[in-house]
């Protein structure tokens, strides 16, 4: 039995006291009733890095083979349908390597037959692959090896000759071949396939095309066309083919042929771009410029999206000598071709233009788009820039240069580049989406960009993910998620919106409906990552780190999210009090990023192992990256307080009390009751506040009178405290008395004594 805890793994173990150059291996596979995945033989196996493999997989009724040499992976037999074991719980597979050529045989039916001759011998092992929902268990329920030459010669004599009778097999393998562009293979096995008794003309002729195609892509020019004559033979209305025919005579140059042949037919070559492009080619190359011209620009006008008919149009029109006619043929060419990524045709096209004197505007609207899309963007900011200026910027232009200006920050510059985008071009879904997403980033008003927007395409996915935004930021939850639901049928396999979705159900406190949103997300690492967020929410702290891992297990190295992932494992281990751990990954965070989030949490895990100066030293440098962060205030507030640093300490209280006026009090509360103490008059409760401890006060004789709000001095007697005003009519022989034990009240209490001291000075 084979367990793979891990989706997409394949896994095998050897039996590794043999090596097998030759051999007939027949293999009992057992399959579980749930989980994806397939089962089957690693043969000839020297290392990890070579080795040839066998996978069966019961549950969509495929196998398939590939070969590892030196560490390069190649394909031998696509994922070929095996229909009779659509479903099974057992297989038996049997192998056959003689040589170069592989034989394989499902439940003792032919499945394939490959050849490749870059494994000689070496280990067989048991195999298996897991799709999606590990862990999933495969079984070798039995295993037969023979080696002996002779039998192995045998086997492969009687089952190859004997099996390989089942044309259908063979054919789904020669399809299998041709779909996966293997057009040698392909080939071979199309020509294998046997006459069938009463099989109709017209499926005959289909295996032929196949056959012509394959030699076509092959370069094998005179085998497709013997092909493509016995195709026509047995099926004269085959589109496909009579087209194909047509592209063969282009192909072997035999141009007056092909013109015949299409002038001949002009109501199929009317109605099809391919053979007007063929027209244009026969007649460019008999010197017809402007019969070419005309067929090529009939091919571009019904379908605009190939660009190389408007090429062509350009060309041919330039041959004819009619330039101005040629030029918005080149324009639409060069258009085409951005719009298809093909950068390096797009700017020949450009530069052929501007020889050619073409509006100078468009073409510098062009070349800013292809310097963004090449990654030159100082280029293509300075064009855009200056078309901008001078008002010549088109609306591509215009949203090129807003989405540069967006990127660099320019938010309320680039808010007013997408509304001159969208002014030129108002018919425009995106370019109404980008104005909307604008204001709403830049904290404009975005309601009426929004509504044209989703008047604009309604069902445009980003467009219902960012009126979700908008609603969530504006506190209407339940809105939000009704957008955000919207936007993830509208895309099913973006994880963004089921992100949204699962935060906004989050925000609800719908738990369970959060990590439901992210279901079809299994393995993504941003899905992961919510599904971590959640379980933190709900006080799942441990199943909340497990999916924090698991999102880092499967993210890019370069993925920009990394050190999120890293920061937010680090807080699940905080609060689970796993400190090594929270530890490790803040260095892994900060090694990506100096976050003041990881900063932070590296100041509690410092101050947590006592290392106190490291503490203060994170807390500082997170807040100078973010100087009003209210919890990075709070830490280096308490921090301070906790070591006794009360000024410090009050300073970072007084700047939280805007953000968190309750934590702030707190920590200045704790400031007065570590370096404040306080006295009150007996008899009106007047207090006075000084010192602690109480400063140093020299006993002497004090000159001038007191004022009335200063203490009068305490009892000796009951230790009673009186101020001035309450005690100066009650004078006996100049001195104050205490009025319930008739006692001259003193100065011998040091706090009462520091208090008159420092009242005198004021005074």
């Amino acid at each position: 039995r084979l367990t793979l805890g891990r989706d997409g793994l394949l896994a095998w173990t050897e039996a590794a006291l043999y090596r097998y150059g030759d051999f007939t291996a027949e293999a009992l596979l057992a399959f579980p009733e749930e989980g994806d995945g397939a089962a089957g033989l690693v043969v000839r196996s020297s290392d990890a890095s070579s080795f040839a493999c066998v996978l069966v997989s019961p549950r969509d009724g495929t196998v398939r083979m590939d070969l590892v040499f030196n560490g390069t992976p190649r394909r031998l037999v696509p994922p070929l349908e095996c229909p009779w074991i659509l479903g099974r719980r057992t297989v038996e597979l049997t192998l056959v390597a003689r040589g170069p050529r592989y034989l394989a045989l499902l439940d003792g039916r032919w499945a394939f037959e490959a050849e490749d001759d870059a494994l000689e011998a070496g280990r067989l092992g048991f195999a298996a692959r897991c799709g999606e929902g590990a862990p999933v268990s495969f079984e070798l329920a039995g295993l037969g090896v023979e080696s002996r030459p002779v039998e192995v010669e045998v086997d492969y004599l009687r089952l190859g000759r004997v099996l390989e009778a089942d044309r259908e097999q063979r054919r789904r393998l020669a399809l299998a071949h041709f779909g996966a562009a293997d057009w040698l293979p392909a080939l071979v096995h199309l020509r294998k396939l046997p006459e069938r008794a009463g099989q109709a003309p017209v499926d005959r002729a289909e295996e032929l095309f196949l056959q012509a195609e394959c030699c076509l892509r092959l370069e094998s020019l005179d085998d497709a066309e013997r092909a493509l004559d016995d195709c026509l033979a047995l099926d004269p209305s085959l589109d496909k083919a009579v087209e194909e025919r047509f592209n063969l005579f282009y192909l072997k140059g035999r141009y007056r042929e092909l013109r015949d042949g299409l002038e001949a037919d002009p109501e199929r070559t009317g109605r099809s771009p391919r053979l007007l492009n063929l027209l244009g080619h026969a007649r460019y190359n008999m010197g017809a410029w402007e019969g070419a011209a005309s067929a090529y620009g009939e091919a571009a006008r019904l379908d605009p999206d190939m660009p190389i008919y408007a090429l062509n149009h350009a060309r041919s029109l330039e041959q004819a000598g009619d330039r101005a006619a040629a030029a918005p043929a080149w324009l639409d060419a060069a258009r085409g071709f951005f719009a298809q990524e093909a950068w390096d045709d797009a700017a020949a096209c450009s530069a052929r233009l501007r020889e050619l004197k073409y509006d100078p505007a468009a073409l510098d609207s062009l070349d800013a788009r292809l310097a963004l899309a090449r990654g030159d963007r100082a280029h293509a900011e300075r064009i855009l820039a200056r078309l901008a200026r001078k008002g010549l910027d088109d609306a591509p232009a215009a949203y090129a240069h807003a989405t540069i200006l967006a990127a660099e920050g320019k938010r309320a510059l680039a808010l007013e580049a997408f509304r001159r985008a969208a002014a030129l071009e108002p018919d425009k879904p995106r370019y109404l989406a980008s104005l909307a997403e604008a204001a709403f980033l830049s904290g404009a008003d975005c309601d009426a960009e929004l509504a044209a927007a989703l008047e604009s395409a309604p069902g445009d996915g980003w467009t219902l993910n960012l009126a979700g935004q908008v609603a969530a930021s504006r506190g209407r939850r339940e809105e939000a998620v009704d957008f955000f639901r919207s936007s993830v049928a509208a895309l099913p396999g973006s994880v963004e919106p089921a992100i949204n979705l699962s935060d906004a159900l989050l925000s609800l406190g719908r738990h369970d409906e959060a990590m439901a949103a992210l279901s079809s997300f299994g393995t993504v690492a941003a899905a992961a990552n919510q599904r971590g967020n959640v379980l933190a929410a709900a006080g799942r702290i441990r199943e909340a780190a497990a999916e924090y891992r698991a999102a880092l297990a499967s993210a890019e190295p370069a993925d920009p999210a990394l050190a999120d992932y890293l920061c937010n494992l680090a807080a699940a281990l905080v609060s689970a009090e796993d400190w090594p751990g929270a530890e490790a990954a803040l260095r892994k965070a900060l090694e990506l990023r100096q976050d003041p989030r990881a900063l932070s949490l590296m100041g509690d895990v410092a101050g947590h192992f006592g290392e106190y100066p490291r503490a203060e030293a994170a807390y500082r440098l997170a807040l100078e990256q973010a100087p009003d962060d209210p919890a990075i205030l709070r830490r280096l507030a308490r921090h301070y307080a906790a070591r006794g640093r009360w000024k410090d300490a009050s300073v970072h209280a007084t700047a939280l009390r805007d953000s968190d006026p309750e934590s702030a009090e707190a920590v200045l509360a704790s400031v007065r009751a570590a370096t404040e103490q306080s006295l009150s008059c007996s008899s009106c409760s007047r207090g006075w506040t000084l010192p602690r401890p109480t400063p140093a006060s020299p006993r002497s004789a004090l000159r001038g009178e007191p004022p009335d709000d200063c203490p009068a001095g305490s009892c000796p007697a009951c230790g009673k405290v009186y101020c001035v005003a309450c005690r100066k009519d009650g004078l006996e022989d100049g001195r104050f008395t205490c009025p319930d034990c008739g006692a001259k009240l003193s100065l011998n209490d040091d706090r009462v004594r520091w208090l008159v001291r420092e009242a005198v000075r004021e005074r």
